[in-house]
């Protein structure tokens, strides 16, 4: 009887000790993703991904635009001239407004932010294509078909 009760009990401990391994303990919490190990080796990024970036960087830092948060949103790029226009928090001021950009020496430069009317000094300095402006606006005001 002794052993049957020395056994019991081994058997018990055993059990329980087994139960006690195999689980996690509750007060642990599950991993989350902010927790996760950096990824050591990320994906490049693609080609696009680096100039919409960095034609984003150069429009959010343009002084001439207005202050809060701005989402920019491309319409065409081609390698050398982008054009699109912005989202912001306050709608009303950006509203019917457009700007391009242009490569020069690999880097974007703001050709034009503003009214679709295109000042035609800006499209002539960067020689924008008339496939991107067809009219501009000359310094008498005059619309001119490219």
């Amino acid at each position: 009887m002794k052993s049957a009760y020395l056994l019991l009990i081994t058997c018990s401990f055993l059990l329980a000790g087994c139960n006690l391994f195999s689980s996690k303990p509750v007060s642990q919490p599950e991993p989350t993703a902010e927790a996760a190990t950096p990824d050591l080796f990320p994906e490049p990024e693609s080609e696009a991904v680096i100039e919409a970036k960095a034609i984003a960087d150069l429009l959010t830092t343009e002084p001439s635009l207005p202050a809060g948060e701005i989402e920019v949103l491309p319409a065409y790029n081609d390698g050398s001239f982008a054009t699109g226009t912005l989202s912001h928090t306050y709608p009303e001021a950006v509203a019917n407004k457009i700007w391009i950009v242009a490569k020069v020496d690999g880097e974007w430069e703001l050709v034009h932010y503003g009214s679709p009317a295109v000042p035609c000094t800006s499209v002539d300095a960067y020689e924008v294509p008339t496939d991107i402006v067809e009219v501009c606006i000359s310094t008498e005001g005059d619309l001119i078909e490219r």
